[in-house]
């Protein structure tokens, strides 16, 4: 059984996540959780796509304005991927 201490500091961390990450939580309290925000990599991926393709698009074209876009594209999702991989998720402060 959990003390009155435990589970006030339960219901501050489940308040934290209702608020932080409405999805994340929902996904818990049905039993289906989907992966927090910080572990999604989905914008990342999107960004190198999106600038491999205006890569490819001006390499076909022999255009440079295709390629400025997509290289500064895929250095930003490159970066975010990265940074992500390095550091692990952002860490959420701490509140009292």
């Amino acid at each position: 059984m959990l003390s009155y201490d435990e589970r006030r500091r339960l219901g501050h961390i489940e308040t934290w996540l209702r608020i932080d990450d409405p999805n994340f939580a929902e996904g818990i309290r049905a039993g289906l959780p989907r992966a927090p925000r910080e572990y999604r990599r989905w914008p990342s991926l999107a960004l190198l796509v999106s600038g491999l393709l205006a890569l490819f698009v001006a390499a076909l074209f022999a255009t440079l304005v295709a390629a400025v876009p997509g290289t500064a594209a895929m250095i930003a999702g490159t970066r975010l991927w990265m940074r992500r991989q390095l550091d692990g998720p952002a860490r959420p402060r701490r509140r009292c």
